[in-house]
């Protein structure tokens, strides 16, 4: 659910963006089936995941959110880890957030149908939500962030939706 982190961190390598896209959706050494750059992708995905994962920020995060979240704080926290690169984007990149995400989206859209069922599902479900590859500008607002964390199924699943979010801020 970090997408934008995982996109912005591919750089300008469309194989890498791609396959860093797609990493959440290959399994095992499925990715040996792939273009080499895109192979190279799906690993910086894992490396990325690995990385957040292990980081004793990131598990202090989870840990804040875990009576809400239950063992989808990771994934929550996620979305607010975008929400924070979507909010200060300028501090790491010139181009505008607006112009980058509409040059992923373009990068992706041209090479989705060739992709795994669950990246084309989520591609246009980000698409037609108008997060435009997982972070619209929307993203920047929290409030806007809140909102899509609370509609999503682990809400529906322990009515706590909330508990931890307060101590991000």
């Amino acid at each position: 659910m970090n997408t934008l982190a995982h996109l912005y961190l591919s750089g300008d390598d469309p194989d890498l963006l791609l396959g860093n896209f797609i990493g959440d959706s290959v399994r095992g050494d499925d990715f040996l089936q792939l273009e080499y750059r895109v192979q190279q992708g799906v690993l910086l995905h894992r490396s990325i995941d690995r990385f957040t994962d292990q980081h004793a920020v990131f598990k202090h995060i989870c840990s804040m959110m875990r009576d809400g979240f239950s063992r989808y704080a990771p994934v929550v926290a996620d979305v607010f880890l975008d929400h924070f690169l979507a909010r200060d984007w300028e501090r790491f990149n010139t181009q505008p957030l607006k112009e980058y995400v509409q040059w992923a989206q373009g990068l992706l859209a041209s090479r989705i149908d060739r992709c795994p069922e669950r990246s084309r599902r989520y591609f246009h479900y980000l698409r037609y939500n108008e997060y435009a590859c997982a972070v619209s500008v929307n993203r920047r607002d929290l409030q806007y962030t809140f909102a899509n964390v609370q509609t999503n199924a682990f809400q529906v699943r322990n009515g706590k939706c909330g508990t931890g979010i307060n101590e991000l801020l």
